[in-house]
């Protein structure tokens, strides 16, 4: 699973701030336009997330203006690690969502 590493982020953009200066969840889904509810859902590894290319640009975009030293890579982490043999299929990575996903019915 693609974990995204915002809290972790947003804890380093942080540091040297004063509390009434700390970004947040809330600050992040106000500049990128992104609901909190989707941020909360990336960042959340029992929800097996899913987002588009538009939102994974426009969170990069927040941390690299406020984080001194963002690179994309910082954002993501894989679990397993994609050195693990894992099959690329989205089924196979995410079969508890591929379970809940109605089956066609068979033609009688």
């Amino acid at each position: 699973m693609l974990r995204f590493k915002i809290h972790e982020l947003l804890v380093e953009c942080n540091v040297g701030r004063t509390r009434s200066e700390h970004l947040g969840l809330k600050d992040l889904a106000t500049t990128t336009g992104i609901a909190r509810s989707t941020l909360a859902g990336l960042t959340t590894l029992t929800r097996e997330p899913v987002t588009n290319s538009a939102n994974i640009e426009a969170i990069c975009r927040f941390f690299q203006i406020h984080h001194p030293s963002f690179e994309p890579g910082m954002l993501f982490e894989f679990t397993p690690p994609l050195s693990d043999n894992v099959s690329p299929k989205v089924d196979a990575l995410y079969p508890r969502r591929a379970s809940l996903r109605p089956q066609p019915r068979e033609s009688e």
